[in-house]
């Protein structure tokens, strides 16, 4: 699922960065390089879906922040980096939070690997 997800997002993403670059690529400027047009294309359609990616890792939506990720970007990715991870409430079952830091470690583990304390 989030493979069609991921490519969804990223003709989207394709579409608007072309949107973005095509007043800068007119004219014979646009027929001798076309091929870097589609490059800077991709790549921007790429980093568009940074946040969404970084912020699926954590539990949170994957198309939310792929909307957020196209429309402010690095307001996106400064967002998703910062923000914590809801492993905890997405799985409860396999991840418990450190009594010492907080952070999310699982429940079998016997020392937190951020704190390094060791837990009950």
């Amino acid at each position: 699922m989030i493979i069609v997800l991921n490519i969804f997002w990223f003709i989207v993403a394709f579409i608007f960065s072309a949107f973005i670059l095509d007043p800068y690529y007119q004219g014979l400027y646009r027929v001798h390089h076309f091929g870097e047009y589609l490059v800077e294309c991709v790549i921007i359609a790429m980093l568009m879906l940074l946040p969404a990616n970084i912020a699926r890792r954590k539990g949170r939506s994957f198309s939310a922040f792929a909307i957020y990720g196209i429309l402010l970007w690095i307001v996106a990715l400064i967002h998703a980096i910062m923000m914590s991870s809801d492993k905890v409430k997405a799985e409860p079952d396999k991840y418990k939070s450190c009594p010492y830091c907080g952070e999310t470690v699982l429940k079998v583990a016997t020392k937190c690997k951020h704190c390094h304390e060791m837990l009950e």
